[in-house]
This record gives C-alpha cells, sequence and structure tokens, in this order.
C-alpha cells in the first residue's frame, strides 16, 4: 500500500474542532424528516417512472476530520448545487467531521458511480480552490478518499 504525501501539521489543526462531535455517529434518517412518502415517491423522467434511492458515505483522504466549519457548510452547498445542476433530489445530508453521509434520488440513466464521481470531483475542485489549507494539506488533487459505500433503498410493489 502507498504511502500518502499528507501535511500532517495542517489536518492537526482541525483536530481540537472534531472532538467535541462523536464521529461514530451515524446517519439517522428520522433526523432528516425523510418520511415513508419521500422515499416511495415515484419520480418521472420523459421516457421513465422510477423508485431510486441511494445512500453514498464516503471519506476525506486519510480519514482527516477537516470537515467542520466553514468546510462543512461550503461542502454542503457544493453538493446540493450539484445536484440541482444534475437534477437529481437531495433527500437528505449529514457531514461529519472525518465522513459524509448524503442519501438522494437520481434517474436510472445515473450510474452510482457516476454520481458520487460528480460529487466528490466537484466538492473537492471548489474546496481546494477557495480554501488554500486544503492545498497545503495534500501534495496531489484528491481531497478525498478514491473509494465510497453505496447502498440503495426503494419502495416494493405488488405484482397482483
Amino acid at each position: 500500500m502507498a504511502r500518502t504525501n499528507t501535511n500532517w501539521h495542517v489536518v492537526e489543526l482541525f483536530k481540537d474542532r472534531a472532538e467535541k462531535i462523536d464521529c461514530k455517529e451515524h446517519f439517522s434518517p428520522k433526523e432528516f424528516d425523510i418520511t415513508i412518502e419521500k422515499i416511495s415517491k415515484v419520480r418521472r423522467t420523459r421516457n421513465a417512472a422510477y423508485n431510486i434511492n441511494f445512500h453514498f458515505v464516503w471519506i476525506p483522504k486519510t480519514r482527516a476530520k477537516i470537515l467542520v466549519e466553514p468546510f462543512k457548510s461550503d461542502v454542503k452547498a457544493f453538493l446540493l448545487e450539484k445536484c440541482q445542476e444534475k437534477i437529481w433530489d437531495p433527500l437528505a445530508l449529514q457531514i461529519m467531521p472525518d465522513h459524509i453521509h448524503f442519501f438522494l434520488s437520481a434517474p436510472p440513466k445515473w450510474a452510482p458511480s457516476k454520481i458520487v464521481q460528480e460529487l466528490k470531483t466537484y466538492s473537492s475542485r471548489l474546496l481546494r480552490r477557495k480554501y488554500s489549507i486544503i492545498r497545503e494539506m495534500r501534495a496531489t488533487d484528491d481531497f478525498w478518499a478514491s473509494g465510497y459505500y453505496v447502498g440503495t433503498a426503494g419502495h416494493i410493489t405488488s405484482l397482483d
């Protein structure tokens, strides 16, 4: 496994802010008012009716606890901006200091890997452009770790 080129001094600057938050806290749909109606809503495009909901989780490189203010609110704005651009329906977003949970619905033409690629690329580029300290944190242009988790949820209909 290759070693990372992380500037740990920069990561340490944010450590005291992140310790106040329980990073082991898991995503709670109840906290975001995700109702059965939102999850089971059948959405439409010109050629399809669908109910596809994705739960994405991803982390910053080296799982650095850097997703605190002011980055937290900017990441949220960037992710919601990308959803609006691509006409995805964001259902819930929880940003913890060391990971992100994002629950969204997207048309069937979008592969989950493409969705997360768009979200991570866009937010990373804008964060690096806005904050020089993030550029100092990593020697390369990757803010997010390369992996992610995706799960799907939808409404099952009866074929009777």
